[in-house]
């Protein structure tokens, strides 16, 4: 990726002028992921399409010249819709206002954090302040209202405005967040380093700025020391005993993330909350280094250690919640740790293997040549190589944050570091009631009851729709919806 295109530049560029269409609505941006996306945090499409960029054009390409349309509407590819969900020839209206359908997708995280992280009017003026349509110019505008928030943020704490301060600190981090995904993989790109700890160092000062305080817990796994963060329910009293959701990431989120999309519903509700970054994930990722592990019962065991000591916790209502490839991660935490009273899976998944498989399909290899993986010959790994190379999409998920994330040296080092990432084996463990979800527009949703039903746990599925603006991955367009029926579960199966 270039450096430049700086703001500088953005009265003279070609591109015209980006904006929301009045009435279109936020909850109608999200296609849905395309079936090709692995099992990670990548947020539903706001693009121009509802399924995969199929253009073929390399990684390296030129995005297109053309304006960004505010809505636009096409028909969704049939390998994008998961069984019983969108067919081929549903129309779905998303509104664009970035020139790629990846820098489309990352600034869908903003969407989803609109009103307590983010504003829409905001984000439509970033889209205006991208000098050109290029991904370094993507990375300048997002870190640049990202540092305007930071120091409005500074300002308002020397002059005693904490609400003031917190309002600028979440939108300084929720920017600096956006800004930096398109520049995911090793060694890490100076400017990643720099917006990350923008984006960690003002959340960690809206956490002591939120009432109560969140507390940082000592936490450590194989000598690195998590970042885990205690935030009190609402309304209750020091030292008074509450049920606790510990909340897991997946791929490429962060603690800043689960408080946004997560926490925030739960502590009115009489929850306390516990995000977590493991290994893999923020920090630990960026700044540290350690790849992500399939074994999260190894992280989740410090956790609860952690917690069952705590007078403020009761230890028999300890609740695992997990989004993206955190629904699998919280299935693999729950079965090798006994104390977990409830999993909520988001979706949940059986191996990675499974969740990708329609990619592999893709890239041309045979049903024979996916039930050998990791294994795979010469040949087929030149048939994934070519059609990893060839897309855009495809590139940042299994080369750029693939590699990265897993500590691979290649694709074929990669299909070996995925494939601990399954139940299979260790399943038998999971004892407490399981709720998964289903987002009809969601692929890697697909395989969601074939999972529940492959558990002998007692499970639920919890289905959303694009009706409903939450058929997106994750719901992430309608999270106070999903996040307001799962509390619902919560409370009915805890009581």
């Amino acid at each position: 990726m270039n450096h430049g295109g700086g703001l500088e530049a953005s009265a003279s560029r070609a591109v015209g002028r980006r904006q929301l269409i009045a009435g279109a609505g936020v909850a109608v941006m999200a296609a849905g992921l395309a079936a090709c996306d692995s099992g990670g945090d990548e947020r539903s499409e706001v693009t121009s399409s509802a399924g995969p960029d199929t253009s073929g054009a390399p990684a390296t390409a030129s995005p297109p010249s053309t304006t960004a349309s505010a809505v636009t509407t096409a028909s969704a590819p049939e390998s994008s819709a998961p069984a019983g969900g969108a067919s081929a020839e549903d129309e779905v209206k998303a509104i664009a206002l970035f020139a790629t359908p990846l820098q489309n997708q990352f600034a869908a995280w903003a969407f989803e954090y609109v009103a307590e992280g983010a504003d829409v009017g905001e984000i439509e003026a970033i889209a205006n302040d991208v000098a050109s349509d290029d991904d370094a110019a993507y990375y300048d505008a997002w870190y640049e209202h990202a540092t305007r928030h930071r120091a409005k943020a500074e300002e308002a704490e020397a002059q005693g405005k904490s609400r003031t301060a917190l309002y600028h600190h979440l939108r300084a981090a929720v920017y600096a967040s956006v800004s930096y995904k398109l520049l995911f993989g090793a060694p890490v790109d100076p400017r990643l380093a720099t917006a990350f700890e923008t984006q960690t160092t003002s959340f960690d000062r809206a956490m002591a700025l939120i009432d109560p305080p969140a507390e940082r817990l000592d936490v450590t796994l194989d000598g690195n020391q998590l970042v885990v963060y205690f935030l009190r329910a609402k309304d209750t009293a020091p030292g008074e005993p509450r049920p606790t959701i510990v909340m897991v990431n997946g791929y490429d989120a962060s603690v800043s993330d689960m408080y946004l999309a997560m926490g925030l519903q739960a502590l009115p509700r009489g929850y306390h909350v516990v995000l977590v970054d493991g290994p893999g994930q923020g920090a630990l990722l960026v700044q540290d280094g350690v790849p992500m592990i399939a074994e999260w019962e190894r992280v989740i065991g410090p956790v609860v250690d952690a917690l069952v000591g705590r007078p403020d916790v009761d230890p028999a209502r300890i609740v695992l919640q997990g989004w993206s490839l955190g629904g699998q991660l919280s299935l693999r935490g729950a079965a090798g740790e006994p104390r977990i009273a409830a999993v909520v899976s988001d979706p949940p998944a059986w191996s990675l293997y499974e969740q990708l498989e329609p990619a592999f399909v893709a890239f041309g290899l045979s049903p024979e040549a996916i039930a050998r993986l990791p294994e795979i010959s010469d040949e087929d790994l030149a048939k994934m190589e070519a059609g990893v190379n060839a897309n855009q999409r495809f590139y940042w998920i299994f080369v750029q944050r693939g590699l990265w994330v897993n500590g691979a040296t290649d694709l074929r080092d990669w299909l070996q570091k995925i494939a601990p990432f399954t139940l299979e084996g260790v399943s038998d463990g999971i004892e407490c009631p399981v709720l998964g979800t289903f987002a009809d527009r969601d692929p890697l949703a697909a395989g969601a009851q074939a999972t529940l039903d492959r558990l002998n746990a007692p499970t639920t599925l919890l289905p959303f729709s694009a009706a409903e603006g939450a058929g997106g991955h994750q719901e992430t367009l309608n999270r106070a919806l999903a996040e307001t029926l799962i509390l619902d579960w919560l409370d009915e199966t805890l009581a």
